[in-house]
């Protein structure tokens, strides 16, 4: 006799009585790709105000063929200047260095800025927006 599995998920309603939908995962997912002057820092993404992000992935471009020390490592911080990666390797002339948070890096609340006077090339950084945000 075959066997009959349900799954019941349970149903959230505002005082209004309208259904409270979660996001879905891939909905409160963001990503920006910027391109980085040589000897310019700036902020790479600007989290809104009362909101929250994790981020999950960092591509890193190297384009101005400038090698040495600074122009080797980047470090990825939140506009306090508070670190949010170690410092990441990066080699002139590189396709694409990919920096993976194991789980996600956060939360951050404002921004996060890159690091390295030298670091000349494209940042492509993929970010989870507000997750526990419901709608």
């Amino acid at each position: 006799m075959p066997t009959e599995t349900r799954f019941v998920r349970p149903n959230h309603v505002t005082k209004e009585a309208a259904y409270v939908v979660p996001l879905d995962d891939l909905r409160s997912y963001d990503n920006v790709t910027i391109d980085v002057v040589s000897g310019t820092s700036g902020i790479l993404y600007t989290i809104a105000s009362g909101k929250e992000a994790y981020l999950k992935q960092a591509l890193f471009t190297e384009l101005s063929g400038i090698s040495g020390f600074g122009a080797n490592y980047v470090q990825l911080t939140d506009t306090r200047g508070s670190g949010l990666t170690v410092p990441i390797p990066i080699n002139a002339g590189n396709t694409m260095v990919t920096y993976n948070a194991n789980d996600a890096i956060g939360p951050i609340q404002s921004g996060i800025t890159l690091q390295s006077p030298l670091f000349g090339g494209q940042v492509t950084l993929a970010v989870q927006v507000d997750p526990k945000m419901v709608e």
